[in-house]
């Protein structure tokens, strides 16, 4: 695997989806290695390719992709058993608006997700063709399931579609898997104030996904004070010189085990390992 990053004439990281493309290739061997290990190696690699200032940039890009997929290791948990009340030996022909609504539902948070863990420039190179293929897909998707339409009108209606697409997109996307694309997709508002924000993701995703994305606000505020408690007690472990090496790891991991989920634990050790 080889993947060069481009610079501009500053040398800053130009943002690009060949990025993660680099991060993904790494934490494909998550199962077999440790995150330690793959972060070091993201790490690594990153080291080889780029210089200041664009190496530091990409350190910085790998700390909010490791934040964002933390987070849609959540939603992921939110979701997962409202669509397996729907999806549990469903032919793909029985798929119901109301299915299709939870799908697009899920689809919106990923999408906040993404632009409030990522940012607009990262976001955008990242993730804007899967999420323009996502909402091609479900509108198919909604058109074969529409029991109010005849044969001819579907074909019609799937026509329309197509022609309001750019054509490489089409093409590019000829023979896709509806039922793969479903299975892949389960799973900066920052100048805003709270009202605002809430107003913005209201008229966006709607009233029902708004107050999650809230909700989601309020888990990640109580998780920045826990991540600032636990930073501290952790520098006091590693700069404590009475302890040795072994003591100092056993001390690190009964932190993390008195403050953290299995689940958040993956973070603050990706956290640990990029800073």
């Amino acid at each position: 695997f080889d993947r060069d990053l481009a610079v501009d004439e500053n040398g800053d990281l130009r943002i690009s989806s060949d990025l993660k493309d680099i991060f993904d290739f790494f934490f494909s061997a998550i199962e077999e290695e440790s995150l330690e290990t793959v972060l070091a190696r993201i790490e690594e690699y990153l080291n080889y390719k780029l210089e200041e200032p664009a190496l530091s940039q990409a350190l910085q890009s790998l700390e909010s992709y490791v934040a964002y997929k933390t987070a849609v290791m959540d939603l992921e948990l939110t979701f997962s058993s409202r669509i397996e009340s729907f999806t549990t030996d469903w032919p793909m022909s029985s798929l119901s608006g109301s299915y299709l609504d939870l799908i697009d539902e899920r689809l919106q948070l990923l999408k906040s997700i993404r632009a409030e863990n990522l940012g607009l420039e990262m976001h955008e190179a990242f993730y804007s063709e899967r999420e323009q293929y996502d909402a091609y897909m479900i509108e198919r998707l909604r058109i074969n399931a529409d029991q109010a339409m005849n044969s001819e009108q579907k074909s019609a209606a799937l026509e329309s579609l197509d022609a309001q697409m750019p054509a490489e997109f089409i093409e590019s996307r000829s023979g896709a898997n509806p039922v793969q694309v479903l299975r892949e997709s389960t799973t900066d508002n920052q100048e805003l104030t709270g009202e605002e924000l809430y107003n913005a993701r209201v008229e966006a995703v709607g009233e029902e996904a708004a107050e999650r994305l809230t909700s989601l606000d309020s888990q990640r505020k109580e998780w920045d004070s826990r991540y600032t408690s636990y930073t501290s007690q952790r520098d006091e472990i590693l700069l404590n010189d009475a302890y040795s090496d072994e003591v100092k790891v056993t001390e690190l991991e009964l932190l993390r085990d008195s403050l953290f989920s299995s689940s958040e634990k993956v973070r603050v050790i990706a956290l640990d390992r990029i800073q």
